[in-house]
This record gives C-alpha cells, sequence and structure tokens, in this order.
C-alpha cells in the first residue's frame, strides 16, 4: 500500500505553500466483509507549519457525508414500521407544509407564489425529488430570499434556514438540497427524539463511534482537536491560491441537528459505518431488503433527466470522479453509476461527496469501498486538487487491490 501513501502525501503541503495543496487528507479502503485494508493519513490539521498532523482520528466537519448517516437511520424507522416511504410527511411538519411553489417572479420583481398540494414523502426527501434546494445554489431563491427580507440561509441550521419555496412539485423533478434536513426532522417526529441522540443510541454507540457528533464544542475531548476547515481562493486566471483557514464553516449554536451536513466525525470512526453498511450489520438493519435500498435505484425517467442536467452543470461539485456521459441514477444512499467505469467502479456502486471534498464510494461488485477525508472549501464547488487526488487514489486501489 505504499503507493497509496506517495498519492497522498503527493498532493499534501509538507511546507508553508499551500497553493496547489491541501493542508491534510485522510484515506482509508475496506473490503466486502467491512475489513479495513489500508488506512492512511498526510499533512496537518491546521494552517501552522507546528500544528498537529492531521490524521484518521482528526475530528472533521463532514458536511454532506452525514446524509448517508441520516438516510440509514430514516430507513430504520421505517423497517420499525413507524412511518411508511410513501406517505406524505407535510401533517408530521407544519412548516414544510407551509412552504410553497415558486412559479418566478413579476415585471415588479414581487415572486409568484402557488401552494403545494402535492404530498411530500420520505421517498421524495431521501431522493432529493421534493422541490426543495440549496437556497445558495439557486439564483431565483435567493432573489425570493431578497425580496421577503429573509436573515437566515440553509446554513444557519434552522427552520426558517431550511424554510425556502419549491422549485418544482415534489415527484416532478431533482435538485440537491435540504430535504435530507427534513426527513430528520421527520425521525425526531416519528421517534420522540432528538435526531443526534437516536443517532446515538441506535447507530454511534453500536458502533464504536465515539467522535461523531453534532456537538463538538460541547465535547472536552473533541474541541480543542477540531481540524480546520480551508478555503481555497482563485485568482482572476481561475488558478488557486494559498489555502486560508474558515474559523466558523458551521454555526457552533444552532436550532436544528442538521441531517444533511452537520455532523463532525473521524476517518476512523466514518470507516466503522461504511464497514457496517458493506457487511450488512444487523446494527443497521434487521432485514437485508432494507439495506437493499440504499442501493437500488429509485429516480423515473422525468426525475432522472432532470438529475442528469443538474449534475453535467456542476460535475466538480456532484460527480467528478464519474466521466461525463456514464449513466446515472439515485439511491436512498447516494448517486449510482448503472454502468461500469472503466478500470475503476462496476455498474451499482454508490458515492457522495461533501461541500468540503470529502468522499466516499461502495462497489459490492468488485468488495471495495473507499473513504477519503478532506477539508477545502472552493467556490464553485469541487475542488481540483482534491479531485486530483481522489481520482489517483481510486485508480490505484483499482489497480493494486482489485482483481479487474
Amino acid at each position: 500500500m505504499a503507493r497509496l501513501d506517495d498519492i497522498l502525501a503527493s498532493h499534501v503541503a509538507q511546507g508553508a505553500d499551500t497553493a496547489d495543496r491541501l493542508l491534510g487528507a485522510a484515506f482509508a479502503v475496506l473490503n466486502n466483509d467491512g475489513k479495513i485494508i489500508y488506512k492512511g493519513s498526510s499533512g496537518r490539521a491546521d494552517i501552522p507549519l507546528d500544528a498537529a498532523p492531521y490524521d484518521a482520528d482528526a475530528p472533521t466537519l463532514i458536511m454532506s457525508l452525514t446524509k448517508l448517516i441520516t438516510a440509514t437511520a430514516v430507513l430504520q424507522v421505517v423497517e420499525r414500521g413507524l412511518i411508511t416511504l410513501e406517505e406524505d410527511v407535510r401533517p408530521l411538519l407544519p412548516d414544510l407544509a407551509k412552504l410553497q411553489l415558486l412559479r418566478g417572479f413579476s415585471e415588479s420583481g414581487e415572486a409568484i407564489l402557488e401552494e403545494n398540494n402535492k404530498p411530500i414523502t420520505l421517498r421524495h426527501l431521501l431522493t432529493h425529488t421534493s422541490g426543495l434546494c440549496y437556497d445558495l445554489m439557486i439564483p431565483d431563491v435567493m432573489k425570493w430570499s431578497a425580496s421577503v427580507g429573509r436573515k437566515g440561509n440553509n446554513l444557519a441550521w434552522s427552520i426558517e434556514g431550511f424554510s425556502t419555496p419549491l422549485i418544482f412539485p415534489p415527484g416532478e423533478g431533482w435538485m440537491y438540497g435540504s430535504s435530507i434536513d427534513w426527513a430528520g426532522q421527520v425521525l425526531e417526529k416519528v421517534t420522540k427524539t432528538k435526531l443526534g441522540t437516536y443517532l446515538d443510541e441506535h447507530i454511534f454507540s453500536p458502533l464504536g463511534m465515539t467522535s461523531t457528533t453534532f456537538w463538538p464544542h460541547a465535547r472536552a475531548d473533541l474541541k480543542d482537536r477540531l481540524a480546520v476547515t480551508t478555503f481555497r481562493p482563485v485568482n482572476e486566471n481561475g488558478d488557486g491560491e494559498p489555502l486560508i483557514a474558515v474559523p466558523n464553516p458551521a454555526p457552533v449554536e444552532h436550532e436544528i441537528e442538521s441531517g444533511g451536513a452537520g455532523l463532525y466525525s473521524t476517518l476512523s470512526d466514518y470507516t466503522k459505518f461504511v464497514s457496517a453498511v458493506m457487511r450488512g450489520d444487523r446494527i443497521l438493519f434487521q432485514k437485508d431488503g432494507t439495506r437493499e435500498l440504499l442501493f437500488a435505484p429509485q429516480l423515473n425517467d422525468q426525475q432522472r433527466t432532470s438529475m442528469e442536467k443538474v449534475v453535467d452543470e456542476l460535475r466538480n461539485a456532484f460527480a467528478p470522479d464519474l466521466p461525463p456521459g456514464t449513466p446515472i441514477d439515485f439511491g436512498f444512499g447516494g448517486m449510482i453509476n448503472t454502468a461500469d467505469v472503466a478500470g475503476r467502479r462496476k455498474k451499482g456502486s454508490i458515492m457522495w461527496s461533501g461541500y468540503a471534498n470529502a468522499h466516499w464510494w461502495i462497489d459490492r461488485a468488485s468488495g471495495v469501498a473507499g473513504v477519503l477525508f478532506v477539508t477545502v472549501l472552493r467556490d464553485p464547488p469541487g475542488d481540483p486538487i482534491a479531485i486530483k487526488l481522489y481520482r489517483e487514489l481510486e485508480e490505484a486501489v483499482y489497480a493494486d487491490v482489485v482483481k479487474q
């Protein structure tokens, strides 16, 4: 596995110059039995040269890698019969029920809104087909936000922040956004417990994920060890500048435990979770069929076409690891490539990533999974250095570990 060590080190700053490097990176590879066959790291956890090393036990804001964990928890309560995938969840969440459809703007700039009369289901929320979006991604939603004097946004992790108009009727398209956050709120209603408490009891504690939490600043064992989140500025030529630290990439105090982006974790912890998914651990699901929902394509033709358009427009954000033209779908666990990727993952693999460029993939057909932790933001999303690192690591895994 020395090749993987070398790849990690080649993309990580060994000194002060971070213009075309990452500050730190950690990577793990698992087999189909959930056994870790490689775990390595390189770099440091903060900007100063004397900062602690960035390693597999560095608490890191994982952003959208939270989604797979929340989706798993939601499927647990579905498996227990507390709710179905198809029932309307609006009666459980009055704030979600109030959301209207944004149909455009009048000549005077006033938002044209109409009532949403269609059900919103867990199926919609888990597949991003609810009509919800991330406000910062959709100019019309930001225009609406300004027109109504809205103070919060999705990054506030609050009911107000997540209460944006639908950009299409539920089920009639695909758009990445706050759907999983609302799914987490559904879980809270049907279990009568906070999302973080539920995750601790049903996933984190049973799997020994002792450093995974929505509240790291309240943990004496974590708060002084948090890996800094960095931002890569881009100059007028589009080239990356040296990394800068982002002191508070997520709100320290927040109304909602964000099931879409709010967890801090470590590579060691997160690989325990991916391992449980890989091996079908009964801690997660009592029925094999429930686990299969994570991997099974869920979109109809209209939704799939909508997703393909979004991915083509923002490939570095959503699918930098899939060649353009790769057929895709979406399961409750993440994005699925529905054809083989030459030299790499097989048909039916799933994957996802986070805004800070952490990634995971699970390829059961090849018997391998990978998890990459890095902490770099970029605008537009998708850091080229992190993407290059991820691609090289995956290619090395399939060349050296997986029998093609």
